[in-house]
């Protein structure tokens, strides 16, 4: 090999390594320097109509995410996910009956049956005008989901999503509406 072959390798060899340097460096520089909660979900103005004919509600949803729906695996319930590709795009709402005479449900009602569930940062939300319950955190970093739990009609609703998809689960269900 010559002199000038083995220059332009070792040349070409540092630009492979500095671009695939630059390439993850911006990489990460993207996906740090969003705003806490944003989702890559996409707007909820590009979006869907999602209606559940069995609880009489309805919701809108960004055209990226696909809704799937489907008895809780115990029989308790029913379970709609609205998920895209990845695993931190998206939330589940599971539907249960709720045999109690309860306009809202508060964390104290909550703490009843689970004594141990972390709730951090507890807020009073309302759903559809008739949905009245908490929303919360159920713990920290990576790992901490948003949770919002209510009751309606006699059933209770508890929507659970990851924190990164926290701005976008909020677009949803602003639009939740019952019928």
């Amino acid at each position: 090999m010559t002199k000038i072959a083995k220059t332009n390798k070792k040349v070409f060899i540092f630009l492979s390594i500095a671009i695939i340097v630059v390439a993850v460096i911006a990489t990460t520089v993207f996906f740090i320097s969003r705003p806490a909660g944003d989702s890559v979900a996409g707007p909820i103005g590009s979006s869907e109509t999602y209606s559940n004919q069995t609880y009489s509600f309805s919701l809108r949803y960004p055209s990226a995410l696909k809704v799937s729906s489907f008895r809780a695996p115990d029989d308790s319930g029913d379970i709609v996910l609205i998920s895209g590709d990845a695993t931190t795009t998206g939330m589940q709402i599971s539907i249960a009956p709720f045999d109690e005479d309860l306009v809202v449900l508060t964390i104290e009602r909550i703490k009843q049956d689970l004594p141990d569930l972390v709730t951090i940062s507890p807020q009073d939300v309302t759903l559809g005008a008739t949905g009245r319950g908490v929303a919360f955190l159920d713990g920290t970093g990576t790992t901490a989901n948003r949770q919002v739990w209510f009751v309606a009609n006699k059933q209770l609703y508890q929507i659970t999503a990851p924190v990164s998809f926290d701005a976008t689960m909020k677009e949803i269900l602003n639009t939740w509406t019952f019928f």
